[in-house]
């Protein structure tokens, strides 16, 4: 038999960061040596890991009892038996109410130490049951994976991690969950309260890390107070309220990252000695991201003693980042050199389809020392406010607002020195907030269709599904599209009937009457229609609707069209001609925002 060893988390030692950035003090991670010697050292057969390609059918069920630290039933005895058996398997709960760890219906279980996932395929499912495991402010909560031959796969669900806190006799990294090389997704899971010495208040990770639905607040670190990551995908998740002396509540390092419908506010860096600091996100120079429908607001930087470099409120870009249908607003860089209220790029920045305002800092909104044309804007809006909106080079792509002037853009679709007539960072509904455009705003369908995606199907603004981009004249410039409501056609009303040829003298004027489920004004028709065709009259066999004459007129000269608020009806008066006498006529309709025809055929008699 082989014998049995393990590869345990080593004591950590002081490097330069995985993560892509230099700086006054970095994170201790685990030494490159160590990791080659783990993945080549042989395990004993109850821990042997397991290939990701497991059948599942083999997975076992672990289900934790009680909210014990350790022994039978404890959630660290569930993680153990599931890390040995074959398969890839679950963690349930079923603790009862009467455990001395659970009041009014949430379960707490308090850890004295760590908990371990070294390899494997283990969910941790706390759907149903209100479930917290706490560090108790004296031991990390979990730590994932050193072993990077066989990572492993974890995903957490329904579950919040709270009060974790390094030990350095483990690590320093990672308050509540410290991810050396595995895959770990969160769904639906808070990361809270918890504190790093170095780097990632709430999450360190160097592996994969994933998060859906998910929140991390109230952490703190030296550096990356919500999370520090290598590689990270995003979606509708908040990191909120954590604190760091720098980097930033979302520090990412290097390789792709997707942020979706996502939220990064109310977060602060109190920096000391670290150049590469924002109060919001910090991008390293090997990363690549990409922002879409995404909030950065009420984040901010204040400056201990004066160090060279530059700082951003918002957001610090030294690499590759693309930020799609999103705001940057209300954060906060405090007087100084080098200080940037919105966002500050060194590296390699396209924004399309932004609103940046109500920043505050010497520049109100971006900076950037690269190179002209590493920063490029579309279909933007950058309102400073009183101060400088912009310093460095900007390339203008077109369709972009600059309430002064600091920004240059150039190109004929674009404005300077005018106002975007924006309303408050506000809930306009979806995931995050907006600045709505309000009545008269220079954005409002200021993209033609067919120009640059504008009427693209499917497309939306900020705030998602729901929130078309298009709708209307054209595309708004920014983050936010004008909802108009849309007519909603009801049917044709008495006198006439749909569904049958109806019968009417020639020369008489017909009201067609119908509603649109409110007021959409007198010119609710898409141009063009209504539409008046010839078209063939049935066979004398199909039945047809005679329309009393009583219920049509005389005497109006051209078609119109009235609308009743007292009744929310319409009514479109067709004036027809003596001299379609003995012939058959279609009127069709067709409204703004609809691609569906409604007709009506009538057959003109003496």
């Amino acid at each position: 038999m082989e014998p049995r060893r393990f590869c345990p988390v080593p004591r950590m030692r002081p490097m330069h960061s995985s993560l892509g950035f230099l700086r006054r003090r970095a994170p201790f991670i685990v030494s490159l040596a160590f990791l080659a010697a783990c993945q080549d050292a042989p395990v004993a057969p109850n821990l042997r890991p397991r290939a990701a390609s497991a059948d599942v059918s083999a997975a076992g069920t672990f289900v934790v009892v009680n909210t014990a630290n350790d022994g039978a039933g404890s959630l660290r005895q569930a993680l153990s038996d599931a890390e040995a058996a074959p398969g890839a398997d679950v963690v349930t709960f079923a603790i009862p109410e009467t455990d001395p760890g659970c009041t009014g219906g949430t379960c707490t279980i308090t850890l004295t130490s760590a908990l371990f996932i070294r390899w494997g395929e283990v969910t941790v499912d706390g759907t149903g049951s209100r479930i917290v495991v706490s560090g108790n402010d004296v031991a990390e909560v979990l730590v994932i994976s050193t072993n990077r031959a066989f990572p492993a796969a974890v995903s957490l669900k329904f579950l919040t991690l709270q009060d974790g806190r390094t030990t350095r006799t483990l690590t320093v990294s990672g308050g509540c969950i410290a991810n050396y090389a595995g895959i770990l997704r969160l769904d639906h899971v808070t990361v809270r309260s918890c504190f790093a010495e170095e780097t990632g208040g709430g999450i360190y990770s160097e592996g994969q890390l994933e998060l859906e639905s998910s929140i991390v607040a109230d952490n703190y670190a030296a550096y990356g107070g919500g999370i520090a990551a290598d590689a990270l995908t995003m979606n509708k998740s908040s990191v909120e309220r954590n604190t760091s002396e720098g980097g930033a509540a979302l520090t990412i390092g290097r390789n792709a990252t997707m942020i979706a419908d996502s939220r990064i506010v109310d977060n602060s860096t109190n920096e000391f000695e670290i150049t590469q600091v924002a109060g919001g996100v910090a991008v390293g120079e090997l990363a690549v991201v990409t922002m879409v429908r995404t909030l950065v607001s009420g984040n901010s930087i204040s400056m201990s003693i004066f160090v060279q470099g530059a700082r951003a409120g918002g957001i610090w870009n030294s690499g590759n980042l693309t930020m799609i249908n999103s705001t940057i607003s209300g954060n906060v860089a405090n007087d100084g050199p080098g200080m940037f209220g919105g966002l500050y790029n060194s590296g390699t920045l396209r924004l399309s389809h932004v609103t940046v305002a109500g920043n505050v800092g010497p520049v109100t909104a971006i900076g950037s020392d690269a190179v002209a044309g590493a920063v490029r804007l579309s279909h933007s809006i950058v309102d400073g406010g009183a101060g400088p909106a912009c310093a460095g080079a900007m390339t203008d792509d077109g369709y972009n607002i600059d309430r002064g002037t600091t920004c240059g853009f150039g190109a004929a679709t674009s404005r300077s020195n005018t106002d975007a007539l924006l309303g408050s960072l506000a809930d306009n509904g979806g995931q995050s907030f907006t600045h709505k455009l309000l009545t008269g705003s220079p954005a409002l369908n200021a993209i033609p269709v067919g120009t640059n995606g504008c009427g693209t199907a499917g497309e939306t603004d900020q705030r998602g599904t729901g929130f078309a981009r298009f709708v209307g004249f054209g595309c708004d410039i920014g983050a936010y599209e004008h909802q108009v409501p849309l007519p909603v056609f009801g049917g044709f009303l008495s006198p006439v009937k749909a569904g049958i040829v109806n019968q009417l003298n020639a020369g008489r004027v017909l009201p067609v009457n119908f509603k649109l489920g409110g007021d959409f004004g007198l010119t609710p028709f898409v141009t063009g229609y209504p539409m008046v065709t010839v078209t063939s009259c049935p066979a004398s066999s199909v039945a047809r609707y005679n329309i009393p004459s009583s219920s049509t007129t005389t005497g109006v000269k051209a078609s119109k069209l009235n609308y009743n608020a007292l009744t929310g009806q319409y009514t479109y008066l067709w004036v027809t001609e003596k001299n379609w006498e003995g012939s058959c006529r279609r009127l069709t309709f067709r409204f703004t925002g609809e691609n569906v025809a409604y007709s009506l055929d009538v057959e003109f008699v003496r």
